[in-house]
């Protein structure tokens, strides 16, 4: 400890519990991060750090707490994926921890992450996505199926989809929001792509703008009979 007086390097020891640190560090970061993101670093801390770890003093969390949490999480089978993602998380919020010298270094820095291991994709043969095509006519929804294979979109992505997003002379389709399910709260609402690989723009085969002409045309038939205090999106 005097060492680390003389070389500055010296903090103090916290009485925050970590649930108390994480708490803060949520409400610090949320103003720059989308509503998404900063539900899904709530709901990773709440279900797989708080319940293990959340009572020990911030300053007294090891590496070696943080690893057993990882063996834990593994042994529940959960996917690497998980277990990265928590990661990402945790170590985030005690990076900051240190930078507001409540902690003297990151013990989750020297956690060792379990192998990421990625699955083949599984993708529909040719004849099986035109089997897939000729069923999708029969069903009042058949051109967002057609649309959801030719595009490879997720469906939050063309689920968020306006008019305006599709280039009619050019053939192609932007990817500019998404529609997400509020897990606090309930409820829908359109977000920004999470990521800026995710905003992108896409090309359409010519079928499939004839597709999408038809379909807009039928909208607008659809309004008319309906009135207007209906809205078709």
């Amino acid at each position: 400890m005097l060492s680390d007086v003389s070389s500055g390097s010296f903090v103090k020891p916290s009485a925050l519990s970590l649930n108390t640190y994480l708490d803060k560090w949520l409400e610090v970061v949320k103003p720059r991060l989308s509503e998404r993101t900063h539900a899904d670093y709530t709901y990773l801390l709440k279900r797989y750090v708080r319940p293990t770890l959340g009572t020990r003093k911030l300053s007294d969390l090891t590496a070696t707490d943080i690893q057993v949490l990882y063996a834990k999480m593994s042994d529940a089978s959960l996917s690497p994926r998980i277990v990265r993602y928590v990661h990402t998380v945790l170590s985030a919020a005690l990076k900051k921890a240190v930078k507001w010298s409540l902690l003297r270094s990151n013990p989750a820095a020297l956690a060792e992450l379990p192998k990421q291991t990625r699955k083949e994709m599984k993708a529909f043969s040719p004849e099986e996505a035109t089997r897939f095509l000729e069923a999708a006519k029969e069903d009042r929804h058949g051109v967002l199926l057609a649309f959801a294979l030719v595009t490879g979109m997720r469906p939050e992505e063309y689920f968020g989809l306006q008019w305006k997003d599709v280039e009619w002379k050019q053939g192609t389709v932007t990817v500019r929001r998404a529609l997400i399910w509020r897990t606090k709260g309930g409820g829908w609402y359109f977000s920004e792509t999470k990521t800026s690989r995710s905003r992108r723009t896409i090309p359409l085969p010519a079928s499939m703008l004839a597709q999408l002409k038809d379909h807009k045309r039928h909208q607008a038939e659809e309004r008319i009979k309906l009135g207007p205090r209906i809205s078709i999106s």
